[in-house]
């Protein structure tokens, strides 16, 4: 067999192993975002992805209206708004504040009491009383947020929803002891608790308070991430899981970090892309996920674009086809090229990564 044919080979069978066929659902609430140290250094194996053999659906299902579900299901008034408060509040440093919060022990919704150590332009940071931090570290947070994070989710995806649900510009940052996750976002705090009785009625992130003791790039990413899902989610709600998670480690990137679990995929190469697994078997398709997303944009627009693709109503799939059609091309011919970029990962051309060190590693048998 000549080496030609050894490599077409290859990339047939990294091509359909890679797509697969299934569908990833929509994006799920809350958004999860793992420790990358929970990472195992040799990858387990990938979890049997859903059955492929089940037909398309004839059309794309409407996103959650869980303000129509409310009205109609729960007797809510069919004039409810959807805003919590009718002005900013008027937090000072030291204020007291209960929120809900999601035990992944449990799991379930528990109640904690947090204290506003920090207030910025454009954020309230409090702390879970109890949570260890300093105030060296949460001034450098501050100004972090405010010269680098916020600035720059802003330039590449876009904006959140503001004054928002709570009437109030300011994003809130929790710190919190999230039991094993890095962070997560809820788009259940977008609501009025007489639509969602769990909502914390606020544009906010989640962060582990542990994240307090290393203040800089690692922080950064971490808040990036999980601020892209802030902005996801007011530009397209329903996006599916693998694209939103894909574009939030783009976002840890553009702050230092990301590319967490990047050796993992490239040691298994055939993993789906476009299909979302529990927290736990998370890690690859984090990896899997941002690669194409990262190769997509830098490809295609850049990432100052990003937020042309949030914009895209579709989802998945048909949402990149969306944001594509202006380059003349598909998804189908973008994921064929990716491919070939983690096997070869050339010097530039279509089958680069541009920002990114990948190439697939060399399996013998």
């Amino acid at each position: 067999m000549t080496g030609r044919a050894t490599a077409k080979g290859l990339f047939a069978l990294l091509f359909f192993l890679a797509l697969g066929g299934a569908c990833g659902g929509g994006a799920q609430s809350p958004s999860l975002t793992p420790f990358p140290s929970r990472a195992a250094s040799t990858p387990a194996l990938p979890s049997p992805a859903p059955s492929t053999t089940a037909p398309a659906p004839a059309r794309a299902l409407p996103d959650r209206d869980l303000l129509d579900l409310a009205k109609r299901f729960r007797g809510v008034p069919a004039n409810t708004a959807m805003v919590a408060r009718n002005s900013p509040y008027s937090y000072n440093v030291g204020d007291q504040q209960r929120f809900s919060l999601l035990n992944l022990d449990t799991p379930r919704i528990v109640t904690i009491s947090a204290t506003l150590r920090r207030i910025t332009d454009h954020a309230y940071f409090f702390v879970e009383d109890g949570s260890p931090y300093t105030e060296e570290a949460l001034s450098q947070i501050g100004s972090d947020f405010e010269s680098l994070v916020y600035p720059t989710v802003h330039n590449r995806f876009g904006t959140e929803w503001t004054p928002g649900v709570d009437s109030d510009p300011r994003i809130t940052v929790l710190h919190a002891n999230l039991s094993g996750a890095g962070g997560y976002f809820s788009a259940d705090d977008e609501y009025p608790v007489v639509i969602v009785p769990n909502s914390n009625e606020r544009e906010m992130v989640y962060l582990d308070a542990g994240a307090l003791g290393s203040p800089g790039p690692a922080y950064n990413a971490l808040l990036a991430h999980e601020l892209q899902h802030l902005v996801h989610w007011h530009a397209d709600p329903g996006e599916e899981s693998w694209v939103n998670e894909g574009l939030s480690q783009v976002s840890a990137e553009e702050l230092g970090g990301g590319s967490d679990w990047l050796s993992s995929f490239l040691a298994q190469p055939d993993t789906q892309l476009n299909y979302w697994p529990p927290l736990s078997e998370s890690g690859i398709h984090y990896a899997a996920s941002e690669l194409f997303c990262s190769y997509l944009l830098d490809h295609y627009g850049g990432r100052e674009r990003a937020k042309e693709l949030l914009a895209e109503q579709g989802d998945g799939i048909a949402g990149i086809n969306e944001y594509l059609a202006q380059f003349g091309t598909d998804f189908g011919r973008v994921f064929a090229d990716w491919v070939v970029a983690n096997y070869l990962d050339t010097a530039d051309g279509a089958y680069s990564h541009k920002q990114v060190d990948a190439r697939t590693r060399t399996v013998t048998t």
